[in-house]
């Protein structure tokens, strides 16, 4: 869909582990001629061939999900390798926030180009944790993909078991984090921008389709999330579209990059997010990619417009998500391509509209087409975000 960034243009609405194998026994005497013949006659023939390590192939782990129910921690994982490995154990591996290591039990698997996939459980007791996807031999065992964290039990309240997961923390294979937030202080509204200077927000003018104003003084901080309060305050429809600092400037994006953002939203009638990647210089010629867009009574889509006539779209996806339930929303721009994420699985890849200049990142979230009812009143809220460039 077409939206618009500060200062809003004009333009024209478009629709839019175990132990290890022990040693072999010592060979009977007599058979040792007869294994080194077939050692050498193997070696000859080229007819055996070793499993890769894992220095020289490149792993994934392209899911991960967990779930926690009274305090047992399930987890589901897929681990992919470029070729088939000689590793023999595959799981997930998570650490206690200040304690130590409490794996989840590994299975005795090799990874391989179609990839594999374990499921396992543990209790855990109440607390804060990071998890992630991991690989190697015995107790040997290697981080996979990004980390996790989890919230097992009551840990600061409802709102940690409603959203227990929080921002991931280091780098990718061909991304580096360049920000990350998961809102631990508290900020009353009103407060936010003074206490987060890593953030900036729109303010003070109408939204793309005019029903609303962007108001900063609506955004909080409660119970680890980020919240856009919207509704009607002095007769005026007020919207909210916060942005993150990247590299110490407020509206300077990047060139290629990974945006991630976990949140949910109450069923607003006349809201929607339009949450996009603008360009720096405000010209909509060099590209606009949307994701989520969507009513926030709705379900989620996303879009990316056409560079040099952005009214028309060049990719775009559906989905049945509604936005009453927490959701991972991914956008990847490398110089080849852009994809569209949503809770892990790929909901669009396109190659036609990819853009060339830097984009930044705004949260955008406003009025859906006109003026919101004046009982509409309610937040989204985001869990974490996070922010990396590409590496190549």
């Amino acid at each position: 869909m077409s939206t618009c960034a500060r200062p809003c243009p004009v333009r024209p609405a478009d629709a839019s582990p175990g132990p290890l194998p022990g040693p072999f026994p010592r060979p009977v005497l007599g058979l040792l001629p007869a294994l080194a013949l077939a050692l050498l006659v193997g070696l000859l023939s080229g007819a055996t061939t070793a499993p890769a390590s894992a220095a020289s192939a490149r792993l994934s782990a392209p899911v991960l999900r967990l779930v926690e129910r009274g305090g047992r921690v399930h987890a589901t994982v897929r681990v992919r390798a470029s070729e088939r490995l000689s590793l023999r154990r595959v799981g997930v591996c998570a650490r206690r926030v200040g304690g130590g290591r409490v794996d989840l039990p590994t299975a005795l698997r090799r990874p391989d180009p179609q990839g594999v996939r374990v499921r396992a459980s543990r209790a855990l007791a109440d607390g804060r944790y990071t998890a992630w996807a991991c690989v190697g031999r015995g107790g040997r065992l290697r981080r996979v993909g990004e980390r996790v964290a989890l919230t097992v039990g009551a840990v600061g309240g409802r709102a940690a078991r409603d959203h227990g997961n929080a921002a991931p923390v280091g780098d990718l294979r061909h991304w580096r984090q360049v920000f990350t937030d998961d809102f631990r202080r508290t900020a009353h509204e009103g407060s936010f921008l003074r206490r987060y200077d890593r953030w900036s927000a729109y303010d003070g003018f109408t939204d793309t389709s005019g029903g609303a104003r962007y108001d900063a003084s609506r955004l909080s901080v409660r119970g680890g999330a980020l919240r856009l309060h919207l509704g009607t305050k002095d007769g005026v429809a007020r919207a909210s579209a916060p942005a993150p600092v990247i590299g110490g400037r407020a509206w300077s994006g990047q060139t290629h990059g990974r945006w991630s953002v976990r949140f949910r939203s109450d069923p607003l009638d006349g809201w929607k997010t339009a949450w996009l990647l603008w360009p720096d210089s405000n010209d909509w010629n060099e590209g606009e990619i949307d994701w989520p867009e969507g009513p926030l009574d709705g379900t989620l889509s996303g879009y990316v417009h056409c560079l040099g006539d952005p009214t028309q779209n060049c990719g775009w996806a559906h989905t049945s998500r509604r936005y009453t339930r927490w959701h991972v929303a991914t956008i990847e721009w490398t110089p080849a391509h852009v994809d569209l994420y949503l809770d892990g699985r790929r909901r669009l890849r396109t190659t036609d509209a990819v853009p060339t200049t830097d984009l930044h990142w705004v949260l955008q979230t406003e009025s859906d087409g006109g003026t919101p009812p004046s009982t509409s009143d309610g937040r989204v809220r985001i869990d974490w975000v996070s922010v990396y460039r590409w590496t190549g």
